[in-house]
């Protein structure tokens, strides 16, 4: 097994694929991705391109960050993943269902991560 990271290396963010109701919400989004990416710090996301999701994704990419994004199959023709909005390159991970999506964020923010912040979400 690989030897367990001793700095943070990943930040696991949790956030809705709209934009939460309040244009604070959008900018705080944009504010965090460049903020990992400031930091050397990959986000690990759901890995949709719209809402706060795509805003933080792209922001940390733009400036330079390392995104891994997390997401179910079926999601796929319902959120579109980030580098199928815009030509932008991201690590995806796309898994069969949202249990396995669950398995793979917790493992990697229980193993790699060690951080998770969370944004306004919708519980759909």
């Amino acid at each position: 097994m690989a030897e367990r990271p001793t700095h943070l290396a990943s930040v696991c963010v949790f956030c809705g694929s709209s934009m939460g109701g309040k244009p604070v919400f959008q900018q705080v989004a944009h504010e965090l991705g460049q903020a990992l990416a400031a930091e050397n710090l990959r986000l690990v996301y759901g890995g949709g391109g719209v809402g706060l999701m795509g805003t933080t994704a792209r922001a940390a990419h733009e400036a330079g960050g390392q995104v891994l994004g997390i997401m179910p199959d079926f999601l796929r023709a319902k959120e579109r993943l980030l580098d199928e909005v815009e030509t932008v390159v991201v690590e995806v991970l796309v898994v069969v269902d949202c249990s396995h999506c669950e398995i793979s964020w917790a493992s990697i923010a229980c193993w790699a991560s060690r951080a998770i912040a969370s944004m306004p979400v919708t519980v759909g």
